[in-house]
Parts: C-alpha cells; structure tokens; sequence
C-alpha cells in the first residue's frame, strides 16, 4: 500500500483541527488566571464561584438552541463568528483584571459560554457534515 492510495482528510476538517489546536494552547495557557481574576474582583470564593458559573449556566440554557441554530445555518460562518467571540471573552478577561471590574468579567464569561456552544456543537457538526456528506 502507498502513501497515496490512502484517503487524505478533507481541508475544511484540517483547517478546524489546526484553529482547535492553536486555541486550545491559547486557552490553556491563561484558563488558570480566570478564577484568580474572579476571586480579585469579589474578593470572596463564594462571589468567584458565583461569577465563574455565569458561562457553565448560559451553555447549560443554550446546549438545545445552539444545535437548532447550525440545523439551519451555514456551519462555516457560525465558526468563524465562534472564534471570534473567543477574542471578545479574552479581551472582556482582560480588562476584568486590569480594572477589576465585574462588567468586564460578566461579559467575557457571556462571550466565553457562547464560543464553547459553537464550538463544541459546530466542530462536531462539522466534522460529521464533511465526512458523511462530502462538505
């Protein structure tokens, strides 16, 4: 068997398998600060808990609806709008820790909520989309 008689994966499932990677390293390297930045700005692990689980209850809420939605929208779009609410929750993160205020963490925990649904639920749809379906 040659190296060309085997089926290449599709560059749509490359390109996501690559923008996962890279955002996976982004996101490991600055996850840990997100509690410390929540417990700066209450003061108390009750208060950073409670900030914390705002995005754990948006995507609990929105799971459902976020499926619906790449039922009927055009995958590859909803994506790249994922990928970049992931740039609105780390700069919301980041003036969350420079001003230590609570408005910028509540919408980056909003922002960060809706990115992971899209991203979670559009790269499986995707991915499964390409592979059964050709694109």
């Amino acid at each position: 068997m040659t190296l060309e008689s085997h089926q290449v994966l599709p560059r749509g499932i490359r390109l996501i398998a690559y923008a996962t990677g890279i955002r996976w390293i982004g996101w490991g390297m600055c996850e840990a600060l997100i509690p410390v930045i929540a417990f700066s700005i209450t003061g108390t692990y009750a208060g950073a808990g409670i900030l914390a689980g705002i995005s754990n209850t948006i995507f609990f809420v929105f799971f459902i609806p976020v499926g619906i939605l790449f039922d009927r929208a055009d995958i590859r779009k909803v994506l790249i709008a994922g990928l970049l609410l992931f740039m609105i929750s780390s700069t919301g993160y980041f003036f969350a820790g420079m001003t230590r205020l609570a408005y910028f963490f509540v919408i980056a925990e909003i922002a960060t909520a809706f990115a992971i649904l899209i991203d979670v639920i559009g790269r499986s749809a995707y991915i499964r989309k390409t592979a059964l379906f050709g694109g």
